[in-house]
Protein backbone atom coordinates (compact mmCIF):
# COMPACT_ATOMS: atom_id res chain seq x y z
CA UNK A 1 0.00 0.00 0.00
CA UNK A 2 3.21 2.08 0.74
CA UNK A 3 4.37 1.48 -2.80
CA UNK A 4 1.40 2.48 -4.53
CA UNK A 5 0.76 5.89 -2.43
CA UNK A 6 4.09 6.86 -2.70
CA UNK A 7 3.69 6.66 -6.80
CA UNK A 8 0.32 8.29 -6.80
CA UNK A 9 1.65 11.28 -4.79
CA UNK A 10 4.79 11.29 -7.67
CA UNK A 11 2.20 10.80 -10.34
CA UNK A 12 -0.10 13.96 -9.18
CA UNK A 13 2.87 16.09 -8.46
CA UNK A 14 4.43 15.75 -12.22
CA UNK A 15 1.03 15.56 -13.60
CA UNK A 16 0.85 19.08 -11.62
CA UNK A 17 3.33 20.51 -14.35
CA UNK A 18 1.58 18.89 -17.50
CA UNK A 19 -1.45 20.36 -16.47
CA UNK A 20 -0.29 23.53 -15.61
CA UNK A 21 1.49 23.30 -19.72
CA UNK A 22 -2.02 22.14 -20.78
CA UNK A 23 -3.15 25.73 -19.64
CA UNK A 24 -1.09 27.36 -22.17
CA UNK A 25 -2.58 24.95 -24.70
CA UNK A 26 -5.72 25.11 -23.97
CA UNK A 27 -5.40 29.36 -23.50
CA UNK A 28 -4.26 29.11 -27.15
CA UNK A 29 -6.89 27.27 -29.04
CA UNK A 30 -10.07 28.82 -26.73
CA UNK A 31 -8.45 32.40 -28.33
CA UNK A 32 -7.76 32.25 -31.27
CA UNK A 33 -8.81 28.20 -32.64
CA UNK A 34 -4.82 27.32 -33.18
CA UNK A 35 -2.84 23.79 -32.11
CA UNK A 36 0.37 25.13 -30.75
CA UNK A 37 2.85 22.52 -31.55
CA UNK A 38 5.44 24.97 -30.50
CA UNK A 39 4.81 24.43 -26.97
CA UNK A 40 7.52 22.21 -26.03
CA UNK A 41 9.94 24.38 -27.65
CA UNK A 42 9.13 27.38 -26.54
CA UNK A 43 9.73 25.14 -23.07
CA UNK A 44 12.90 23.97 -23.96
CA UNK A 45 13.92 27.40 -24.78
CA UNK A 46 12.74 28.83 -21.77
CA UNK A 47 15.00 26.42 -19.77
CA UNK A 48 17.89 27.00 -21.75
CA UNK A 49 17.64 31.03 -21.03
CA UNK A 50 17.39 30.01 -17.85
CA UNK A 51 20.32 27.81 -17.80
CA UNK A 52 22.03 30.95 -19.46
CA UNK A 53 20.77 34.01 -16.93
CA UNK A 54 21.76 31.77 -13.61
CA UNK A 55 25.23 29.30 -14.86
CA UNK A 56 26.68 32.12 -17.82
CA UNK A 57 25.90 35.23 -16.48
CA UNK A 58 25.62 34.30 -12.75
CA UNK A 59 22.44 36.27 -12.11
CA UNK A 60 20.75 35.62 -8.78
CA UNK A 61 18.10 32.73 -8.90
CA UNK A 62 15.28 35.62 -8.74
CA UNK A 63 16.72 38.12 -11.28
CA UNK A 64 16.99 35.49 -13.40
CA UNK A 65 13.31 33.82 -12.99
CA UNK A 66 11.98 37.01 -13.63
CA UNK A 67 14.01 37.77 -16.91
CA UNK A 68 13.54 34.17 -17.83
CA UNK A 69 9.67 35.34 -17.95
CA UNK A 70 9.95 38.06 -19.35
CA UNK A 71 11.93 37.10 -22.02
CA UNK A 72 9.69 34.38 -22.72
CA UNK A 73 7.02 36.36 -22.77
CA UNK A 74 8.34 38.65 -25.26
CA UNK A 75 8.93 35.85 -27.48
CA UNK A 76 5.81 34.76 -27.54
CA UNK A 77 3.98 38.04 -28.25
CA UNK A 78 6.56 38.19 -31.53
CA UNK A 79 5.69 34.62 -32.65
CA UNK A 80 1.85 35.61 -32.16
CA UNK A 81 2.46 39.31 -34.43
CA UNK A 82 4.24 37.51 -36.77
CA UNK A 83 4.29 34.76 -38.39
CA UNK A 84 0.48 33.97 -37.21
CA UNK A 85 -1.40 37.02 -37.33
CA UNK A 86 -1.31 37.30 -40.94
CA UNK A 87 -2.42 33.76 -41.43
CA UNK A 88 -5.81 34.76 -39.63
CA UNK A 89 -8.53 33.14 -41.61
CA UNK A 90 -6.52 31.08 -43.59
CA UNK A 91 -6.84 26.94 -43.30
CA UNK A 92 -6.25 25.39 -40.24
CA UNK A 93 -3.68 23.31 -41.78
CA UNK A 94 -1.80 26.02 -42.73
CA UNK A 95 -1.40 27.70 -39.17
CA UNK A 96 -0.50 24.17 -37.75
CA UNK A 97 2.46 23.72 -40.01
CA UNK A 98 3.56 26.96 -39.08
CA UNK A 99 3.65 26.21 -35.20
CA UNK A 100 5.62 23.04 -36.18
CA UNK A 101 8.26 25.55 -38.33
CA UNK A 102 8.78 27.61 -35.25
CA UNK A 103 9.26 24.61 -33.03
CA UNK A 104 11.99 22.96 -35.94
CA UNK A 105 13.39 27.08 -35.98
CA UNK A 106 13.23 27.20 -32.26
CA UNK A 107 14.89 23.78 -31.83
CA UNK A 108 17.32 24.36 -34.54
CA UNK A 109 18.77 27.57 -32.63
CA UNK A 110 18.82 26.44 -29.39
CA UNK A 111 21.38 23.54 -30.87
CA UNK A 112 23.53 26.02 -32.39
CA UNK A 113 23.83 28.02 -29.50
CA UNK A 114 23.67 25.40 -26.28
CA UNK A 115 24.37 21.98 -28.19
CA UNK A 116 22.61 19.20 -29.16
CA UNK A 117 24.50 16.75 -26.85
CA UNK A 118 24.99 18.11 -23.55
CA UNK A 119 22.68 17.99 -20.80
CA UNK A 120 23.21 20.88 -19.22
CA UNK A 121 21.52 21.40 -15.30
CA UNK A 122 20.77 24.53 -13.33
CA UNK A 123 23.01 25.17 -10.04
CA UNK A 124 22.67 22.68 -7.59
CA UNK A 125 20.91 24.45 -4.79
CA UNK A 126 18.37 26.24 -7.41
CA UNK A 127 15.44 23.67 -6.04
CA UNK A 128 17.25 21.48 -3.97
CA UNK A 129 17.54 17.71 -5.08
CA UNK A 130 17.00 16.73 -1.55
CA UNK A 131 14.65 14.12 -0.31
CA UNK A 132 12.33 14.62 2.27
CA UNK A 133 10.87 11.57 4.57
CA UNK A 134 7.89 11.50 5.41
CA UNK A 135 5.61 8.64 7.26
CA UNK A 136 7.44 6.45 5.28
CA UNK A 137 6.97 7.88 2.02
CA UNK A 138 10.27 9.67 0.01
CA UNK A 139 9.42 12.78 -1.69
CA UNK A 140 11.79 14.77 -4.07
CA UNK A 141 12.48 18.61 -2.80
CA UNK A 142 12.24 19.32 -6.52
CA UNK A 143 8.92 17.86 -7.22
CA UNK A 144 7.01 18.94 -4.10
CA UNK A 145 8.44 22.70 -5.12
CA UNK A 146 6.69 21.96 -8.32
CA UNK A 147 3.67 20.63 -7.11
CA UNK A 148 3.77 23.78 -5.03
CA UNK A 149 4.58 26.21 -7.60
CA UNK A 150 2.22 24.79 -10.23
CA UNK A 151 -0.92 24.99 -7.53
CA UNK A 152 0.10 28.36 -6.48
CA UNK A 153 0.18 29.61 -10.68
CA UNK A 154 -3.13 28.14 -10.81
CA UNK A 155 -4.76 29.49 -8.39
CA UNK A 156 -3.40 33.36 -9.42
CA UNK A 157 -4.55 32.13 -13.02
CA UNK A 158 -7.96 31.38 -11.92
CA UNK A 159 -8.09 34.78 -10.33
CA UNK A 160 -6.74 36.41 -13.33
CA UNK A 161 -9.79 35.28 -15.53
CA UNK A 162 -12.48 35.83 -13.16
CA UNK A 163 -11.25 39.30 -11.60
CA UNK A 164 -8.83 41.14 -13.96
CA UNK A 165 -10.93 43.29 -17.16
CA UNK A 166 -8.14 41.45 -19.72
CA UNK A 167 -8.89 38.11 -18.11
CA UNK A 168 -12.83 38.65 -18.59
CA UNK A 169 -12.30 40.08 -22.28
CA UNK A 170 -10.47 36.52 -22.81
CA UNK A 171 -13.22 34.59 -21.84
CA UNK A 172 -15.14 36.39 -23.92
CA UNK A 173 -13.39 36.16 -26.84
CA UNK A 174 -13.41 32.29 -26.25
CA UNK A 175 -17.21 32.49 -26.85
CA UNK A 176 -16.93 33.94 -30.60
CA UNK A 177 -14.41 36.90 -32.25
CA UNK A 178 -17.47 38.32 -34.07
CA UNK A 179 -19.54 38.81 -30.89
CA UNK A 180 -16.60 40.03 -28.41
CA UNK A 181 -15.44 42.87 -31.52
CA UNK A 182 -19.50 43.66 -31.05
CA UNK A 183 -18.80 44.73 -27.42
CA UNK A 184 -15.81 46.28 -28.05
CA UNK A 185 -13.34 43.82 -27.16
CA UNK A 186 -9.98 44.23 -29.22
CA UNK A 187 -9.39 40.43 -30.27
CA UNK A 188 -5.78 40.89 -31.41
CA UNK A 189 -4.81 42.15 -28.47
CA UNK A 190 -6.50 39.01 -26.50
CA UNK A 191 -5.24 36.01 -28.57
CA UNK A 192 -1.35 38.27 -28.18
CA UNK A 193 -2.45 37.79 -23.93
CA UNK A 194 -2.97 34.40 -24.75
CA UNK A 195 0.35 33.68 -26.71
CA UNK A 196 1.90 35.88 -23.85
CA UNK A 197 0.04 33.99 -20.81
CA UNK A 198 1.08 30.70 -22.68
CA UNK A 199 4.73 31.63 -22.78
CA UNK A 200 4.65 32.61 -19.18
CA UNK A 201 3.54 28.47 -17.92
CA UNK A 202 6.01 27.63 -20.21
CA UNK A 203 9.02 29.57 -18.99
CA UNK A 204 7.73 28.29 -14.88
CA UNK A 205 7.51 24.64 -16.52
CA UNK A 206 10.93 25.01 -18.52
CA UNK A 207 12.63 26.10 -15.34
CA UNK A 208 10.43 23.08 -13.11
CA UNK A 209 11.28 20.28 -15.42
CA UNK A 210 14.97 21.94 -16.18
CA UNK A 211 15.24 21.36 -12.56
CA UNK A 212 14.06 18.08 -12.44
CA UNK A 213 14.97 16.26 -15.53
CA UNK A 214 17.64 18.33 -16.73
CA UNK A 215 17.92 20.47 -20.00
CA UNK A 216 18.27 18.72 -23.00
CA UNK A 217 16.45 19.38 -26.49
CA UNK A 218 14.42 16.32 -25.54
CA UNK A 219 12.79 18.46 -22.91
CA UNK A 220 10.37 19.19 -25.81
CA UNK A 221 9.25 15.60 -26.35
CA UNK A 222 8.59 15.88 -22.43
CA UNK A 223 6.83 18.96 -22.80
CA UNK A 224 4.18 18.06 -25.33
CA UNK A 225 2.68 15.25 -22.89
CA UNK A 226 0.61 19.25 -22.63
CA UNK A 227 -1.25 18.12 -25.56
CA UNK A 228 -2.87 15.25 -24.58
CA UNK A 229 -3.28 16.68 -21.61
CA UNK A 230 -5.40 19.44 -23.01
CA UNK A 231 -7.29 16.51 -24.63
CA UNK A 232 -7.94 14.44 -21.70
CA UNK A 233 -9.51 17.55 -19.91
CA UNK A 234 -11.00 19.15 -23.02
CA UNK A 235 -9.77 21.66 -24.97
CA UNK A 236 -12.18 24.36 -24.21
CA UNK A 237 -11.56 23.32 -19.99
CA UNK A 238 -9.31 25.06 -17.90
CA UNK A 239 -10.14 23.18 -14.98
CA UNK A 240 -9.99 19.94 -17.21
CA UNK A 241 -6.26 21.08 -18.19
CA UNK A 242 -5.70 20.43 -14.97
CA UNK A 243 -7.27 17.08 -14.15
CA UNK A 244 -5.64 15.95 -17.38
CA UNK A 245 -2.46 16.41 -16.33
CA UNK A 246 -2.68 14.95 -12.91
CA UNK A 247 -4.45 11.74 -14.66
CA UNK A 248 -1.73 11.44 -17.01
CA UNK A 249 1.05 12.03 -14.76
CA UNK A 250 -0.84 8.98 -12.03
CA UNK A 251 -1.11 6.80 -15.07
CA UNK A 252 2.57 7.45 -15.73
CA UNK A 253 3.78 7.06 -12.16
CA UNK A 254 1.80 3.51 -12.79
CA UNK A 255 2.85 2.25 -14.87
CA UNK A 256 6.54 2.97 -14.61
CA UNK A 257 6.31 1.75 -11.39
CA UNK A 258 3.94 -1.85 -12.02
CA UNK A 259 4.93 -2.53 -15.45
CA UNK A 260 8.53 -0.61 -16.36
CA UNK A 261 10.20 -1.37 -19.26
CA UNK A 262 9.85 2.48 -20.47
CA UNK A 263 6.07 1.72 -21.02
CA UNK A 264 4.85 4.65 -18.16
CA UNK A 265 6.58 7.29 -21.45
CA UNK A 266 3.21 6.39 -23.17
CA UNK A 267 0.97 6.66 -20.80
CA UNK A 268 -0.22 9.87 -21.55
CA UNK A 269 -1.41 8.11 -25.53
CA UNK A 270 -3.26 5.56 -24.10
CA UNK A 271 -5.01 7.69 -22.16
CA UNK A 272 -5.75 10.08 -24.93
CA UNK A 273 -7.08 6.92 -26.69
CA UNK A 274 -9.24 5.61 -24.10
CA UNK A 275 -10.58 8.87 -22.54
CA UNK A 276 -12.06 10.38 -26.50
CA UNK A 277 -13.25 6.89 -27.20
CA UNK A 278 -15.62 7.21 -24.50
CA UNK A 279 -15.89 11.08 -24.67
CA UNK A 280 -14.78 12.39 -28.07
CA UNK A 281 -14.99 16.05 -26.47
CA UNK A 282 -12.74 15.27 -23.46
CA UNK A 283 -13.91 14.88 -19.74
CA UNK A 284 -14.59 18.83 -19.43
CA UNK A 285 -14.89 19.72 -22.91
CA UNK A 286 -18.41 20.77 -24.34
CA UNK A 287 -20.16 18.66 -27.33
CA UNK A 288 -20.84 20.62 -30.26
CA UNK A 289 -23.83 19.66 -31.99
CA UNK A 290 -24.19 21.41 -35.60
CA UNK A 291 -27.19 21.79 -38.07
CA UNK A 292 -26.49 20.00 -41.32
Amino acid sequence: MTGFLQLLISGIMVGSIYGLLALGFVLIYKSSHIFNFAIGAMLMLSAYIAYSMMSGFGLPYWLAVILTIIISMAIGALFERWPLRPLVGQPILAIIMVTIAIASLISGLSGALWGKALVRGFPTDFLSAKSIHFGGFVISQQRLWAFVICILLTGLLAVFFRKTRTGLNMRATADGHKLAQSTGIKVNSVIRNAWMIAAFVCAAGGMLLGAMRGITPDLADVAMKALPAALVGGLESLPGAIIGGIIIGVVESMLSGYVGGGIGEIGAFIVVILVLIVRPYGLGGLEIIERV
